[in-house]
């Protein structure tokens, strides 16, 4: 019996990947085609099912190379305990969702007509935002008009949380075809409220953050003068060499190939780890301009 086979175009309108995405993961050994129908390449059926493992892993918080162990059908001690502690994360995940989701439709439906003073709504709250008794003077009074900073709310906290794993995953796959909208899935936020709260912590948008993430890695393969502007910017995952060009010159303050060739003698024999420091580009804010080469 012939094979079912599918298409890259088919595999990419069932799943919604790009295809940077679909060679990306080929190239981790994550999913393989089989053949090829001119310049086309054919995968087999199942590649649909990996697919959606991959996402599913990936929501859960796993690197590329835990989900390629996974995939790889070793199934030992270590990916399931690996997976255990995630499923605890996600568990908690839902609780937490569970009671601010039970605490709106009370909201919605409450017959109080100060939703605020119903005994229910509060313990929701309560629930959600443990709020600490009064601090109390060793003689017994109150330390009132003296209040010590308040304390970060659960929601602040966990949203930190959620930032934290956006930023680590952007520092591990920084490469890779990522966006806000994939980051916002995986923090379970939408893509403006993750850029407002990213912004509010770390100073720069979450695709700032990538771009110069993305560039600091360029400058690394740059300085060492064997791969070509282009090759460095498919490398870091840039798509577009004018968009890699554009920001490079922006954080550097002069473009890729005026870059190679100045810190080839600029940092000649220093150590890389010194290397790295001294040529780390500017972040939140934009590099000045380069002085004339000529006067």
């Amino acid at each position: 019996m012939a094979r079912h086979l599918l298409d890259i175009s088919e595999v990419r309108s069932r799943t919604g990947l790009p295809a940077s995405a679909l060679h990306y993961y080929e190239r981790h050994g994550l999913i393989r085609s089989v053949e090829r129908a001119g310049l086309r390449r054919l995968y087999e059926a199942e590649t649909i099912d990996r697919l959606a493992v991959i996402a599913l892993c990936q929501r859960a918080g796993l690197r590329l190379e835990e989900i390629a162990e996974l995939l790889a059908g070793g199934g030992g001690p270590a990916p399931k305990d690996l997976l255990q502690a995630k499923r605890v994360d996600v568990v908690a995940q839902i609780a937490a969702l569970q009671t601010i989701e039970r605490g709106l439709t009370h909201a919605l439906g409450c017959p109080s007509s100060k939703v605020l003073r119903c005994e229910h709504f509060r313990a929701d709250l309560e629930a959600v935002l443990p709020v600490k008794p009064k601090a109390r003077a060793p003689g017994g009074s109150s330390l009132v008009g003296r209040p010590g900073p308040p304390a970060p709310s659960a929601q602040y906290l966990g949203n930190l949380a959620w930032l934290r794993r956006v930023r680590d995953r952007i520092d591990r796959e920084y490469a890779q075809p990522l966006d806000v909208e994939a980051l916002a899935r995986g923090a379970h936020m939408s893509a403006g409220h993750l850029s407002r709260e990213f912004k509010l912590a770390y100073g720069e948008s979450p695709y700032s953050y990538l771009m110069t993430r993305r560039i600091e890695r360029a400058m690394a393969l740059l300085r060492r003068a064997d791969l070509s502007v282009t090759k460095v910017c498919f490398a870091v995952g840039c798509s577009s060499l004018g968009a890699f060009s554009t920001r490079f010159n922006e954080l550097v303050g002069m473009s890729p190939s005026a870059y190679r060739r100045q810190a080839g003698r600029a940092l000649a024999g220093v150590p890389p780890c010194i290397a790295r420091q001294v040529a780390r580009p500017v972040r939140n804010r934009e590099a000045p301009a380069a002085p004339p080469l000529l006067a």
